[in-house]
């Protein structure tokens, strides 16, 4: 049995990375109870940790953060207290490119200039929004 497990692996590992261009997978916590999260609708929300390949995300080299279980790409849909959602992947689209900063765990979007956040309005909705807005304790992002 565990001479079938490997083989899997090895397959997985070899299709990863040869269809992402991604350096490493990790969850995104914002506290230590809850996870960036998706689903194959494309809405993205924060969740418990459940240790779902929907929770796993890679941050790739041309900046975009694309989602495991559905290989979407985060995108910020504007300004305004934005909703965040997972879209085909379009690494020349800014909306799509995300960067840390300004401040130590934020992540902030290329097109709108705008910081990942937890709309506490609705407890689990992820959106954009000025860059410490409400606080940076619900822009503070982990891996």
């Amino acid at each position: 049995m565990s001479h079938l497990a490997l083989p899997t692996f090895l397959i997985f590992a070899v299709t990863t990375s040869s269809t992402i261009a991604d350096f490493r997978h990790f969850s995104i916590k914002i506290n230590s109870n809850s996870r960036l999260d998706s689903n194959s609708a494309g809405q993205v929300y924060i969740n418990s940790p459940n240790d779902g390949q929907y929770q796993v995300w890679s941050w790739n080299v041309d900046h975009t953060i694309r989602n495991v279980a559905t290989g979407l790409c985060l995108d910020s849909q504007g300004y305004s207290s934005s909703s965040v959602i997972t879209t085909t992947c379009n690494a020349a689209s800014r909306s799509q490119q995300w960067f840390g900063g300004p401040n130590m765990g934020q992540l902030f979007n290329a097109a709108t200039i705008w910081c990942l956040h937890v709309d506490t309005n609705y407890a689990t909705k992820v959106v954009t929004t000025c860059c410490g807005v409400g606080g940076t304790v619900y822009q503070t992002w982990g891996l």
